[in-house]
């Protein structure tokens, strides 16, 4: 064994065991001695991906394919880089390198079917994954980007089923374990205790965090800095809920800071950024590390994140607690299995006491009564109902990952109940043959015709969307993963959502919301009543009249909109939060 080679076995060694840092400053001697080895320059680029220092990781990456050229290994290594830093078109070129370079190399494959599904290209996906498996069955990443492909196809058990195989396979790998995590928010037939176990393994990969912070000065009267992390100041559902709260407090009593680890920025993020009292802090490019530098830098308080594990998060800032409260809020709808979290926001309803509590991690707070505030877009056009003579239609707008096997069968209950109506769905996947055909098999398979169910693909702007509800009747809440900002839409624009009420916070966010504008009746606790609630409904048009009519009104009248009580009771929120902190660091003895 050379030294080079020598140098990465005992720098994989110190990762394996913890020891990053040590890694880290290991390859950089050798790298200071050896500036023009491409191994070296790959395993440090591999190290600090992983870390999510996914800048500085590039920055290696691309040196070792400028000193080694054309090596499949390291192009496959860049096309991850790329794509978690939103260069997907990048990615998609480096892997077709690759694959040209040496079609038996099984990763580009995996690699390449992973940007074609987040670019939509779910045909050609598909392929790219039977490749790689034909060549490699085995293949951990390939299972696992294959899970996800499986979810995008409306196939949530199946991708729970490979993403499993594939954390068996990589039993330490984080980021596996969050993918099946969040996916199992999806799938049907599983319990609160299996989700929760499998959060719970990813807070546990992650490690332990240190201690949070003493407060800088434990007065509990002061004003205090709030800062929010999050991927989604833009266009965007989280902002939808977020911008009340970041419009709302009261700036004689918070300083308010925003983290955005967007890749994109529009008008929303301007009209953020605008905001009085509020600063802005663009980190999408700065490393864990920096970033809970720059957080503790602004002595922010209490950092609320708003993105859990969703696309986007940054779980390695949370984890360096560089606030001394942090926060879960709107982003995701369960426990992020993060011990660097203190509490999670939620309500009564989403979360009732008592088995809630058992199966989070974070200290519930509920914010009674609902945990979110919702502002429409401006772009809303005015309701307007299906003509006297239009068939019963009913719909569903939210994403096709949400829509599984039962849920079709269930679906396909409705129409036969209600004789004449039609079903009309509508989602970014819905223009690909994969998922039509799944969604219309499934359908024949229950004895519906096709003819009576319509499919749309995403329509190019918000307006258009939102004006697609004067087609609908009645609106269906998916299950067990509700919707969220789609039941906020359909509502506001006039049309009633019925829902299927579970066991979870993910399966009770629509009760939450139908109570909060006073029509907890639209939720049903079985299969058996959400039919009932759905066909008659259908069958009532006058009542179906007089209830859109004043549908918005009564939105806009509702808890559900009432930002200035909302802000208030998350402000009165903050301080009982901060009051207890200070009381904790009092009572500690000084070092």
């Amino acid at each position: 064994m050379n030294q080079v080679q020598e140098v990465i076995r005992a720098a994989l060694q110190h990762r394996q065991e913890g020891r990053f840092d040590a890694a880290r400053s290991l390859l950089q001697r050798a790298i200071a001695k050896e500036p023009r080895h491409p191994d070296l320059h790959h395993t440090l680029a591999v190290l600090l991906f992983e870390r999510g220092e996914k800048e500085q990781a590039l920055f290696y990456g691309e040196r070792a394919n400028e000193l080694g050229p054309r090596r499949p290994h390291v192009l496959n290594t860049l096309a991850m880089l790329y794509g978690s830093l939103g260069r997907v078109e990048d990615s998609e070129r480096v892997c077709r390198e690759a694959i040209a370079i040496e079609p038996r190399y099984p990763k580009p494959y995996a690699s390449l079917g992973a940007v074609l599904t987040e670019m939509g290209k779910l045909e050609e996906a598909r392929g790219m994954f039977e490749k790689a498996l034909a060549l490699d069955p085995n293949l951990a990443e390939c299972r696992h980007n294959y899970g996800r492909w499986l979810l995008e196809t409306s196939k949530s058990e199946q991708a729970v089923a490979e993403l499993t195989t594939s954390v068996r396979q990589r039993p330490q790998d984080a980021r596996f374990q969050l993918h099946l995590a969040s996916t199992m928010n999806y799938a049907p037939g599983l319990t609160a205790a299996q989700v929760l176990a499998a959060h719970e393994r990813y807070g546990r990969l992650l490690g332990d965090p240190p201690p949070a912070p003493r407060p800088a000065d434990p007065d509990p009267d002061r004003p205090l800095r709030i800062g929010f992390l999050s991927a989604d100041f833009r266009a965007h559902s989280v902002s939808y809920f977020a911008e009340p709260i970041l419009t709302g407090l009261d700036r004689s009593r918070f300083s308010i800071f925003c983290f955005s680890n967007s890749h994109t920025e529009d008008h929303v993020t301007e009209r953020l950024r605008a905001l009085p009292g509020l600063t802005f802090r663009r980190i999408v490019n700065e490393s864990d590390d920096r970033t809970a530098e720059i957080i503790r830098q602004d002595g922010v308080d209490i950092l609320i994140d708003l993105s859990g594990l969703s696309i986007g998060h940054r779980m390695g800032v949370i984890m360096r607690r560089p606030a001394p409260i942090q926060m879960s809020h709107i982003g995701y709808p369960n426990t992020t299995g993060v011990r660097a979290i203190d509490y999670r926001i939620v309500d009564s309803l989403t979360d009732p006491p008592g088995a809630a509590d058992a199966s989070a991690v974070e200290k519930l707070e509920r914010l009674d009564p609902c945990f979110l505030c919702y502002r429409a877009t401006a772009a809303a056009p005015e309701p307007q109902m299906p003509g006297p003579d239009a068939p019963i239609t009913f719909g569903s707008f939210n994403v096709s990952a949400k829509v599984n096997a039962p849920l079709l069968r269930l679906w396909a209950r409705l129409l036969e109940a209600a004789p004449g109506s039609r079903l009309l769905l509508k989602s970014k996947n819905l223009g690909m043959p994969t998922v039509r055909d799944y969604f219309l098999e499934r359908f024949s398979q229950h004895g519906i015709d096709a003819a009576r169910v319509d499919l749309l693909d995403r329509v190019p702007s918000t307006a258009d969307h939102l004006a697609l509800y004067s087609r609908l009747h009645v609106a269906l809440d998916t299950f067990p993963y509700h919707g969220t900002t789609t039941t906020c839409e359909a509502l506001w624009m006039g049309v009633p959502v019925v829902s299927l009420a579970g066991d979870s916070h993910v399966s009770r966010v629509g009760l939450s919301l139908l109570n909060a504008i006073g029509l907890p009746e639209l939720s049903a606790a079985d299969e058996d009543v959400y039919v009932k609630i759905a066909a008659e409904l259908a069958r009532d048009r006058a009542r179906l009249v007089q209830l859109r009519s004043g549908l918005r009104e009564r939105m806009r009248a509702s808890a559900l909109c009432d930002e200035k009580s909302y802000v208030a009771r998350l402000e009165a929120f903050y301080r009982r939060a901060w009051a207890e902190r200070c009381r904790q660091d009092q009572a500690k003895p000084s070092r």
